[in-house]
């Protein structure tokens, strides 16, 4: 299973974990990614935290959950937010 949508706490931290700013595509498809989004929000809720997650872009409540997409995808419940809301596409769905 592919863990995806965990970012540093911020663009400047030295970390291995993505920014989620470089995944910004401002011409993305419509269609396309409420498909991804829509994907994303059918996904399984398999771990709830204590405390909230914020948006790394905008600092909103960002969920408390991570989830499941099948057996492929782990991934905070506040990824479809990135996606939705900031236009981070995610290059592990392209093939979906």
């Amino acid at each position: 299973m592919k863990r995806i949508g965990f970012w540093r706490q911020t663009e400047d931290e030295d970390s291995e974990l993505p920014w989620p700013g470089d995944f910004v595509d401002p011409n993305w498809d419509h269609d396309d990614k409420m498909r991804v989004v829509k994907l994303l929000e059918s996904g399984k809720i398999v771990q709830r935290w204590r405390g909230p997650s914020m948006c790394r872009l905008c600092g909103c409540f960002n969920g408390s959950a991570d989830m499941q997409y099948g057996d492929k995808f782990y991934y905070s419940t506040g990824l479809s937010h990135y996606v939705k809301q900031h236009n981070v596409r995610l290059p592990e769905f392209n093939e979906l």
